[in-house]
């Protein structure tokens, strides 16, 4: 009976040694009271594996027009004077704004130097002599009204003048794929696109003012230009004007057939 009641008294003791050997150490308060740190459990949550999308994602091959970043720009009077210009980029090569007296024959650089353009949004060719452009200037390439009065020989910012002038020609609830170029006009605007089913080349269609992209009509197909590039359309009376590539077309019959300048 002695022998039973030693092991337990030892077992007893041996447990209380154990739990006082595994308890984290006492820590002494500024009061002096002894306290004890509560046990903390850490959780490690793993991350399920990320599976990789299986769709790919489609890439429109025909650009929308707004997006263009070798955007175009021409009008031209019907004198056969006309201006042309490049958009450039306020982090890039700046653009370069031509004119022809000739149809488009010939052109000679009227970049501004007055004003240091850095980018070009829109050209409106109002007279021979009067061209407005939104541009972007100087080095700050802030947005700025730019006008010619005397054909492209001198130029001036307007900043108060920056909000009479919009890029915008589309309204924005139009979406018909493969425009490359528009050109307004009284009733409305010409598109130039790219892409369009029975057209090898640029497809012309007429949006009437207030419609919807359904009721954008078909006009003509120039199959000379083949391959997506940049482009820029033109209406002057009832002559239209498109700049593809190097080459300059002009249709007197609303884009029904298409004439290329030649060049000298």
């Amino acid at each position: 009976m002695w022998a039973i009641t030693a092991i337990v008294l030892f077992l007893a003791a041996d447990i209380v040694l154990v739990f006082f050997a595994l308890r984290p150490p006492a820590v002494e308060t500024a009061s002096g009271v002894l306290k004890l740190p509560s046990p903390t459990a850490s959780i490690s949550a793993s991350k399920a594996p990320v599976t990789p999308s299986m769709t790919p994602t489609v890439l429109p091959s025909i650009p929308p027009v707004s997006e263009g970043s070798n955007l175009r720009f021409l009008g031209f009077t019907g004198q056969g004077v006309g201006f042309r210009a490049t958009r450039g980029a306020c982090d890039g090569p700046p653009p370069i704004v031509e004119r022809t007296t000739d149809g488009g024959i010939t052109w000679s650089s009227v970049t501004p130097t007055d004003v240091i353009l850095r980018q070009i949004d829109a050209l409106m060719v109002v007279t021979d002599s009067q061209v407005n452009v939104l541009a972007r200037v100087e080095s700050g390439c802030t947005p700025t009204a730019v006008s010619t009065f005397t054909q492209g020989e001198f130029w001036q910012a307007y900043p108060d003048r920056t909000s009479n002038l919009s890029a915008a020609i589309l309204p924005s609830d139009i979406h018909i794929p493969g425009i490359y170029a528009v050109a307004k006009k009284d009733s409305g605007v010409d598109i130039a696109v790219f892409g369009d089913t029975g057209c090898s080349g640029v497809r012309f269609k007429n949006l009437p003012t207030g419609s919807s992209s359904a009721g954008a009509a078909d006009l003509g197909c120039l199959a000379a230009v083949t391959s997506p590039t940049a482009l820029a359309l033109a209406v002057s009376g009832g002559e239209l004007w498109l700049w593809a590539n190097n080459d300059l077309y002009t249709s007197a019959d609303n884009a029904a057939t298409w004439k290329k300048v030649e060049r000298s």
